[in-house]
């Protein structure tokens, strides 16, 4: 058996209870404290922060939005878009990603306008008359597209839109313009014109590349297509100045070499009937 403390021992060790009681009381304070602050916290957070997408703020998507990587950006532009939805000033930051050089950004950018609605079409309208920046068109364009006969107001500045010589943005255009239907008819001219671009580029492109067939570009899909059905959706009366077999699962079989003059003919005919109403 141990030997009993002397009166000294009992002492220290009354001493030392008595200050892990009142370390415990603090603690339980500090517990208290901590948990109130937890709580004021939780309170907060909606008001100042405002909505969240995946538990994290807009401030923590516009930082990444800056980030290098491309992926990043694309994935802060998508959630910046939904916060959007209720946080109207953010649109600022999805006009800007229209421009962006990266496909997935720009594509998640004005997904992201058009579902927020009209409301966001002068904000496109400043985009597509800055023509310095291809993507910015094509982007804007796409979210015109997207909104429709809402975003008419669109149609004169998508029309010299059509003056920049990049195919990527006259699809992205042309598609646009064919959901105004018959408001886009002062279009009709540049609409051609762009037609004329596409079949030079298909020419050239041919003659750079022997393998390369001209008539596997018009098919289903391809940009003189788009063109000539966009030109029908906008005035039905174009199909009467058409040479027949032009278009995809029209005329039966037709050689390729022939079906590539049609679109040469075809192309003269729009020409001459439309160069007098620019």
């Amino acid at each position: 058996p141990k030997p009993a403390p002397d009166g000294d021992s009992k002492t220290e060790i009354a001493t030392l209870r008595t200050e892990i009681a009142n370390l415990r009381l603090e603690l339980e304070a500090a517990v208290k404290e901590i948990n109130g602050l937890k709580a004021t916290l939780r309170e907060a957070t909606p008001k100042d922060q405002g909505a969240l997408y995946r538990g994290k703020p807009a401030s923590f998507w516009l930082e990444q939005f800056k980030d290098a990587d491309p992926k990043f950006r694309a994935e802060a532009t998508e959630a910046l878009g939904i916060l959007a939805q209720k946080n109207k000033e953010l649109t600022s930051i999805l006009v800007v990603a229209l421009k962006d050089e990266n496909d997935d950004v720009g594509r998640n950018a004005w997904v992201a306008l058009a579902a927020i609605g009209p409301e966001v079409v002068p904000l496109l309208l400043n985009v597509l008359k800055d023509r310095t920046s291809p993507n910015g068109l094509r982007n804007a364009a796409e979210a015109v597209w997207s909104l429709g006969p809402k975003a008419k107001a669109a149609v004169p500045l998508l029309t010299e839109a059509l003056s920049v010589e990049d195919w990527r943005v006259h699809y992205s255009v042309v598609s646009a313009l064919a959901k105004m239907g018959a408001e886009a008819k002062p279009a009709i001219p540049a609409i051609v014109e762009a037609l004329g671009h596409s079949l030079t580029r298909i020419v050239g492109a041919a003659k750079k590349d022997k393998s390369r067939r001209p008539p596997a570009t018009f098919n289903e899909g391809s940009l003189p297509v788009l063109i000539v059905k966009t030109l029908l959706t906008i005035e039905p009366e174009v199909q009467d100045i058409l040479p027949h077999g032009l278009l995809p699962g029209t005329g039966g079989t037709i050689d390729p070499n022939e079906r590539a003059a049609l679109w040469q003919q075809a192309h003269t005919a729009l020409k001459k009937k439309y160069e007098k109403a620019k």
